[in-house]
């Protein structure tokens, strides 16, 4: 009887068959490996194991003498009296190793009787968690007991052959339970469903909506060959870690097909609206701008129109003296009689006659108009004379 560790993945594919093997026990100085190639061309799986190594064989067989022979699975669990470690996880450890060996010698003593007894295949190894404790000191460990295809045994004779034995110290047969075919299987329990057909033979079923690669996967993917970019699709993950056909970020799924998100949101499903929230802001910006641009606008016209009339005319008046200048006039000013500055009148003496031509006043020269006339009379008491430098007052006598 040999115990054998399952396959173990870390992938979310489709699990490698299970299956019953036989450990190939050599008395070579170095441990046998799988580069012995000991497995020969049976189709079984060689699996490394510590100092040693197994040949696996699909479901429902099991390897002996380099071939793998078809059998009757009958599955169960039992807690082995070894503490649980994550090593044993590990089905080259040392710690793997110590539980392997336990589970070949107690089903060597139950079955020691049978010739039809194949192989036993651990399956699962777990620590035995409780109410008041994340795990105790015990494991838990799932297996296949396969005989041969041809046996008269049943689920109940196995178990009175696991229960009557009492001289193991590491196992207690009163902790065995028998469990189906399907929680032995693999079947991915998200994307398939275990099903036995009438010859019984186990199939994994997709489930609606799922696809499978190939018919002898046991796990389905919900991804097809429709699920490309011209689509808008594309296949992600869920949070089971299974794949699923999905939108394209800045697409969402409507009546079956993936749609742009509508102005304002983006991202997968369309759930971020950030920039909706852009664009109402600008929106709110802009007519608030415009509103203040009006209302300056308003406020500088009635400035405008409410100027002071005084200042309009002297503006005006300053336009059309500008205009005559540019004309060709004198540019003088109406109310001053057509001149920048008043005339000044004077009343000079016939005495100074002669000096009229040097006198601004009474002279009379080309640009009289430009000069302020004499706006005042003498004092009778003086009197204008000329002298070689200029004009000097005299007092009348």
């Amino acid at each position: 009887m040999t115990a054998v560790p399952p396959a173990t993945s870390t992938e979310t594919s489709a699990p490698t068959s299970p299956a019953s093997t036989a450990t190939t026990a050599l008395t070579t100085a170095q441990p046998p490996t799988c580069e012995d190639k000991s497995c020969g061309n049976s189709g079984a799986k060689c699996i490394s194991l510590y100092q040693s190594y197994t040949c696996q064989c699909p479901y429902q067989f099991f390897y002996t003498s380099s071939a793998c022979v078809e059998g009757k699975v009958f599955p169960g669990q039992l807690t082995v009296n070894i503490p649980y470690t994550p090593e044993m996880q590990t089905v080259n450890s040392s710690h793997y190793s110590e539980l392997y060996q336990a589970i070949e010698n107690f089903f060597q003593k139950a079955f020691s009787k049978q010739r039809d007894y194949g192989q036993t295949v651990i399956k699962t190894v777990s620590g035995r968690s409780s109410a008041r404790k994340r795990s105790t000191g015990e494991t838990d460990v799932e297996f296949m007991n396969i005989f041969g295809v041809k046996t008269t045994l049943s689920n109940t004779t196995v178990e009175e052959l696991i229960k009557n034995v009492t001289d193991d110290n590491l196992i207690n047969p009163k902790t065995y339970k028998p469990l189906s075919e399907c929680a032995v299987y693999g079947c991915d329990p998200v994307t398939t469903t275990c099903q036995k057909s009438a010859d019984g033979i186990l199939v994994c079923q997709c489930k609606e909506g799922a696809f499978k690669k190939n018919v002898e996967d046991r796990v389905c993917s919900y991804c097809n060959s429709m699920c490309t970019s011209e689509n808008h699709e594309h296949c992600t993950y869920n949070k089971t870690g299974f794949p699923i056909c999905s939108c394209l970020p800045d697409f969402k799924l409507e009546e079956s097909k993936c749609v742009p998100c509508p102005v304002g949101y983006s991202g997968v499903d369309c759930k971020n609206n950030f920039l909706l929230i852009v664009i109402i802001l600008a929106c709110v910006l802009g007519a608030a701008i415009l509103i203040l641009l009006v209302v300056v606008i308003c406020l500088s016209v009635r400035t405008t129109k409410k100027s002071d009339p005084e200042k309009k005319h002297l503006l005006n008046l300053n336009k059309k003296n500008a205009e005559e200048l540019s004309n060709g006039s004198s540019g003088s000013n109406v109310e001053a009689g057509g001149r920048i500055f008043p005339r000044i009148k004077t009343n000079m003496g016939r005495a100074n006659q002669g000096f009229e031509g040097g006198n601004p006043y009474t002279a009379n020269p080309p640009n009289r108009n430009y000069l302020p006339e004499k706006d005042y009379d003498y004092d009778d008491d003086y009197d204008m004379s000329a002298r070689s430098d200029g004009f000097r007052l005299q007092r009348r006598s």
